[in-house]
């Protein structure tokens, strides 16, 4: 019929929404990260020495070849971070978790400050003799 939804589909938006299995965290991980960092720094490398180019007689044609070139390698460098994030999605959730955890501290304690500050009796004010 038309106008009714198809329930048997199961939509599926999103990574976020995907469970994480929970495992204690290696130093394969660690180093996993670290190249995954270095992979990306070396591609922005890219990015900031294309600038350093002479254009030579034709600087629109150089010019129009180097943007395009960038472009790509921003798209490139876009399919990296996203391999990045879904490889280290261990240690990038419990470093979310952990900064997550401290702001939440803090705020707590920012809360019971105030509340002992407000709680404090009030001084007596002295009068001269």
């Amino acid at each position: 019929m038309y106008g009714t939804t198809n329930t048997t589909r199961v939509r599926f938006n999103s990574d976020s929404d995907t469970v994480i299995d929970k495992r204690n965290i290696t130093i394969n991980d660690f180093i996993d990260l670290l190249s995954g960092i270095n992979g990306i720094s070396e591609k922005c490398h890219i990015l900031s020495g294309g600038t350093r180019l002479t254009f030579g007689n034709s600087p629109l044609k150089c010019f129009n070849l180097v943007i395009l070139k960038h472009i790509e390698i921003i798209d490139e460098i876009y399919e990296i971070i996203e391999d990045f994030k879904k490889n280290n999605r261990l240690i990038l959730s419990e470093l979310k978790e952990e900064k997550e955890r401290e702001e939440r501290e803090k705020r707590i304690d920012e809360a019971e400050k105030k509340k002992q500050e407000e709680t404090k009796p009030e001084r007596r004010k002295t009068r001269p003799l």
